[in-house]
């Protein structure tokens, strides 16, 4: 009995996992170099609102919310949603810039809120498919997802109103057929690819 618990356990845990690599992507690490690069060339900060479709294990959001930014993250896959949720409660309220530090610090923790980030520096890490979300408060967009979905992602991006947007970071793969406002890259951590989301949205 307990065998087939666990089997239908292990099961309802993978096969988001599997759907998200399909729909997205499957777990890879962004680097921190090359993201902190591309972060001070758009000179994130507090009147920022970045979300990040497909947050992995969170690191994206904690370096946005470091910088002061309202950091949202999305991720469809249980067990990455987790460890996201995890790192993000072992983080401390950074004392200077409003937004995350360094555990070390010893301040008290962070946590995350059942609703979307308000304030700088706050995160929020949801479970969820990001294609049924609603971003139109995003300033900055940043997602790493495999080429075959980057033609979906950019049709998809089209259909969005995202008044305020800015700023679409893509690592590692371009969107097809459009030319980015700017690339960064650190040799051995790949590139970010930086677009005006004005140009790749609807607008009210």
């Amino acid at each position: 009995m307990w065998d087939v618990i666990l089997i239908l356990l292990g099961v309802a845990v993978l096969l988001p996992t599997a759907y998200a690599g399909v729909i997205g992507a499957p777990y890879a690490p962004t680097w921190a170099k090359v993201t902190q690069k591309a972060f001070d060339a758009i000179q994130l900060g507090k009147e920022d609102t970045l979300i990040d479709l497909g947050a992995g294990d969170g690191r994206i959001v904690i370096e946005a919310a470091r910088r002061g930014a309202k950091a949202i993250g999305y991720e469809l896959s249980p067990i990455m949603w987790a460890v996201a949720k995890l790192r993000v409660l072992l983080q401390r309220p950074h004392p200077f810039r409003g937004g995350l530090a360094s555990p070390s610090q010893g301040e008290a923790p962070l946590l995350t809120k059942e609703k979307s980030a308000t304030k700088p520096g706050e995160v929020s890490i949801f479970f969820g498919n990001f294609y049924k979300q609603d971003i139109s408060h995003a300033t900055v967009i940043f997602t790493f997802l495999m080429p075959k979905i980057m033609p979906r992602l950019k049709t998809w991006l089209a259909e969005q109103p995202l008044p305020g947007g800015k700023y679409l970071l893509t690592y590692a793969f371009p969107l097809p057929a459009t030319e980015p406002q700017h690339v960064v890259s650190v040799p051995n951590e790949g590139k970010i690819y930086i677009y005006d989301l004005q140009k790749l949205t609807k607008q009210l």
